[in-house]
């Protein structure tokens, strides 16, 4: 990493604000770090989101395309969707032994795929009468998934564009949902524990779930689009979004800006001293107590990160290459060993 001095420039409090600085310096650390490589992918259509199941990695993205990570090679587990309908997929997850991943994405659609028989399981849309029913005419664009516990024995929460968390504890054979916030669209959620977590709005609004209700934390005077989210304590939450905003919770929030960038995805430890954000134009930031940028070999659009984080997993991946992987537009896939 490079011992450039840090561009770290906020105010801490609950109302908070970036100082001009901050920008000027993000801007000036490009092309500071390297080792991204880009792939060669089976499609050119956007891939949303990526995740590690216990057999590697998977990217998932628009017309139901999921991709699977072989051998350094990425292959099509699909390109239609678990459904078969081509809903663009927009989110991921895998359960807490890497055994199943969960997608979801347009007109409700949900998908549980197991990793040992390589298939989808059940007829995968929330508001039918299959066995992965939810509310009645459950049509929603989905945003994003979080989920807790083993195969078969799940937590699943989902988002979506109306504003409603959708959950389900019994592994997708009954869904409740509720909404945290004004109703406004839900890009990010994440979990901590089986009934605790956090999701973002695009009312500038962050919720902290505490296995029952959903309550406001923040953040005030804000007035940038959150995109991205990172739960990884009651106190230990990270939210990215445009103008370059990464923001901090610890109690408290802080703010920075790492420039003229909008930021999707953003993962980081539990001690906070090591992370990845990516977005707008192929760029990504590397945080080793700052938020240092990477040169990466592409300009699309970055839209899902996720790192080569032990600590992140409750599994250990059956495989022993397992890099950070970022993905996006034009069915772009850069990784980083």
């Amino acid at each position: 990493m490079t011992n450039e001095t840090p561009r770290r420039s906020f105010i801490k409090a609950t109302g908070i604000a970036i100082s001009g600085g901050a920008l000027t310096a993000a801007a000036g650390s490009a092309g500071a770090t390297s080792g991204w490589v880009e792939r060669s992918t089976p499609t050119s259509t956007q891939l949303s989101a990526v995740s590690y199941a216990l057999d590697g990695a998977y990217a998932v993205g628009h017309g139901g395309y999921v991709l699977e990570r072989e051998g350094g090679t990425w292959t099509t587990v699909t390109d239609d969707g678990p459904s078969g309908n081509g809903n663009d997929l927009s989110g991921s997850d895998a359960t807490d032994d890497g055994q199943r991943l969960w997608v979801v994405g347009a007109s409700g659609e949900i998908g549980e795929y197991d990793v040992a028989s390589e298939s989808f399981l059940g007829v995968v849309s929330i508001g039918d009468d299959s066995d992965l029913s939810g509310p009645d005419d459950y049509t929603d664009n989905l945003r994003d998934v979080a989920v807790t516990g083993l195969a078969g024995d799940a937590n699943v929460y989902v988002t979506d564009d109306s504003g409603y968390v959708t959950y389900s504890f019994d592994n997708g054979e009954t869904w409740s949902y509720t909404t945290p916030g004004s109703g406004s669209t839900i890009p990010a959620i994440g979990m901590h524990s089986d009934t605790d977590g956090h999701c973002s709005d695009t009312n500038q609004s962050v919720f902290a779930d505490d296995g029952e209700n959903w309550s406001k934390i923040g953040v005030d005077d804000r007035d940038e689009n959150f995109y991205g989210l990172d739960s990884n304590a009651d106190d230990n939450v990270w939210v990215c979004g445009n103008e370059g905003l990464v923001l901090e919770y610890d109690g408290s929030w802080s703010a920075e800006s790492l420039g003229n960038v909008t930021l999707r995805d953003i993962q980081v430890t539990a001690d906070r001293t090591s992370g990845l954000t990516v977005g707008s134009g192929g760029r990504v930031f590397r945080r080793s107590g700052d938020w240092v940028e990477a040169n990466t070999p592409t300009e699309e659009n970055v839209k899902g990160v996720v790192r080569d984080d032990p600590d992140a997993l409750d599994f250990d991946p059956a495989v022993d290459d397992t890099p950070d992987v970022a993905v996006g537009a034009s069915g772009t896939i850069i990784e980083h060993a």
